[in-house]
């Protein structure tokens, strides 16, 4: 898969180093999250066995929940 342009996320509390963002096509309505981008610019990621929790300046800024059907 290629990414063919990019975007900005617009996500409230978000550091602006993070919301750049690339376009991948093939993924349809799925997104991908870099959670190394998100965490080089100081957000926190907290995972457990249902979700994830991103933070950033101890605010919650994204929240996900893991796909139940996911078996990997």
């Amino acid at each position: 898969m290629i990414s063919t342009h990019q975007a900005t996320f617009h996500i409230p509390g978000l550091p602006p180093e993070a919301a750049n963002i690339d376009i991948v096509p093939d993924l349809h309505n799925i997104s991908l999250l870099s959670i190394s981008k998100l965490c080089d610019a100081g957000c926190i990621a907290t995972f457990d066995s249902n979700r994830v929790i991103i933070t950033h300046n101890n605010t919650i800024i994204w929240t996900g929940d893991k796909n139940p059907t996911t078996t990997l």
